[in-house]
């Protein structure tokens, strides 16, 4: 009995020095690799640094020590621009000191606030002067100042990603397409923007074709512009239109040229080669007996065999009206 309590003694004993041992050595890798800000590596500084605007940079390690005043200095660390939310006395201080003094290092720019839109896109020869730039971000802007903009972005050899969201109507569509698909270089491309209902459509593409591999646009459009925009873009790769999302994803209602499955045919062999992805869903209140019983035999040629694509649809009364709703199945198979 008393042998095993001296062995449970022993044995608590033990537990007990394993947890001190366990705990000291806690606290001693705790302060092995316990750092300071200054000691992390330049490739680890660089990278939290690109997260952050140059202005909240400089007012953050401006002669703090050498070091990062070489960062600040140096050719090779890029340079990205976010202004959303500054005085005007601080922007007069950030374009005088950080701006124009860095301007050949200068990658990204993003603009919203208003008066420093104004300020830029008032002269886009501005912009010119960022000869490094690779993303333009221009967030609620008038469209005045896009006019001219897209013009003299052709001699920015380096930028491949640009986006535009506008706050007010764009009448003519086909200037603002068209000046778009000018620039050369440009890969990725979003538009945001409101149009009249009688806008004035894009011509189709003869020899003019854009770079563009990643599209998003924000626009009410019909099947035509839909079509007439594609024929610019022989390198699409990704498409995101209103609901269109993923490879390729339509819902659309009141146009029934959306049924018309032969033109669906030539427009993806045409332009969409390499679409995997086809879910439409388009609904109509208004329609006859003949179409609803027509619609068996649409999109059902080999050319929608070999994708796999199916599609099926419901025709009903609906209040005093009849509806029709046409749709994929399973496409994300």
């Amino acid at each position: 009995m008393m042998s095993t309590k001296r062995q449970q003694k022993t044995v608590q004993s033990c537990d007990i020095v394993k947890r001190k041992k366990l705990n000291i050595d806690s606290k001693s890798l705790s302060r092995k690799f316990y750092t300071h800000f200054e000691d992390l590596s330049n490739e680890i500084i660089y990278e939290i640094f690109d997260y952050l605007d140059i202005y909240h940079i400089y007012e953050a390690f401006s002669n703090l020590n050498k070091r990062f005043d070489n960062f600040l200095v140096s050719s090779t660390f890029p340079i990205k621009i976010n202004i959303s939310s500054m005085s005007k006395t601080n922007f007069q201080y950030y374009y005088t000191n950080i701006l124009i003094p860095n301007k050949h290092r200068i990658t990204s720019i993003c603009l919203s606030n208003l008066f420093i839109v104004d300020f830029i896109c008032s002269s886009p020869r501005i912009i010119l002067t960022f000869i490094q730039l690779e993303r333009l971000i221009l967030d609620n802007i008038q469209l005045k100042y896009i006019q001219n903009i897209p013009n003299h972005l052709i001699s920015l050899f380096n930028l491949h990603s640009l986006t535009i969201s506008l706050i007010d109507k764009i009448q003519n569509k086909n200037n603002f397409y068209y000046s778009i698909f000018r620039l050369s270089t440009l890969k990725y491309c979003k538009l945001s923007f409101e149009s009249y209902i009688r806008a004035k459509p894009l011509l189709i593409s003869s020899n003019e074709y854009s770079s563009i591999e990643h599209l998003i646009i924000h626009n009410e459009s019909t099947l035509d512009e839909f079509r007439i925009v594609l024929s610019y873009l022989p390198q699409l790769r990704r498409l995101y239109w209103n609901k269109l999302f993923e490879i390729l994803r339509i819902s659309t209602s009141f146009d029934r040229s959306y049924f018309d499955a032969n033109r669906w045919e030539r427009l993806i062999s045409s332009y969409m080669p390499y679409l995997r992805i086809f879910d439409i869903q388009h609904n109509d209140n208004s329609y006859d007996q003949m179409t609803c019983n027509n619609l068996n035999n649409l999109f059902i040629s080999s050319f929608w065999l070999k994708h796999q694509w199916f599609f099926t649809h419901q025709c009903y009364s609906r209040g005093y009206g009849k509806q029709i709703n046409f749709y994929s199945t399973n496409p994300y198979r």
